[in-house]
């Protein structure tokens, strides 16, 4: 199964998820990541997460420090079994049309310090291991 976690900016929720999903998987299950707001320039500098973000995952002991933001695509959506959502403003209506779409209520962490991304991380955390249980 290949899941798509999508977000605003692919900046921190959903790179937690694509990182915890790939991590719990063990390789049977892929995951992958991107952003409905992440600007085309964002995206061709291979721009990293935040460091907050980068450094609460470091804390569950995963790496995600060589990763890099992505504009979410109409072929990404195509080619997901499954696409969890986590920011429902500015859909694209491909997306918010397909039967493949799952929501998940996650705070934004933007603007927001460090002890609210490493909240956000634990409740990740524990969706995707019911996801992954699920498969």
């Amino acid at each position: 199964m290949k899941v798509l976690f999508v977000c605003g900016g692919n900046a921190a929720r959903s790179q937690m998820a694509e990182a915890y999903f790939n991590m719990l998987a063990g390789g049977s299950h892929y995951a992958t990541s991107a952003g409905t707001r992440v600007r085309e320039e964002t995206e061709k500098k291979r721009e990293s997460p935040p460091e907050y973000t980068i450094r609460c995952m470091v804390e569950k002991g995963i790496d995600i420090e060589g990763s890099f933001r992505k504009r979410l695509t109409l072929d990404m959506v195509v080619n997901a079994d499954r696409v969890v959502v986590m920011d429902t403003r500015s859909l694209p209506d491909y997306l918010t049309g397909s039967g493949k779409v799952e929501i998940w209520d996650i705070p934004d962490t933007k603007y927001r310090d460090y002890q609210f991304y490493c909240g956000v991380r634990d409740r990740i955390e524990l969706m995707v291991k019911g996801l992954v249980a699920g498969i």
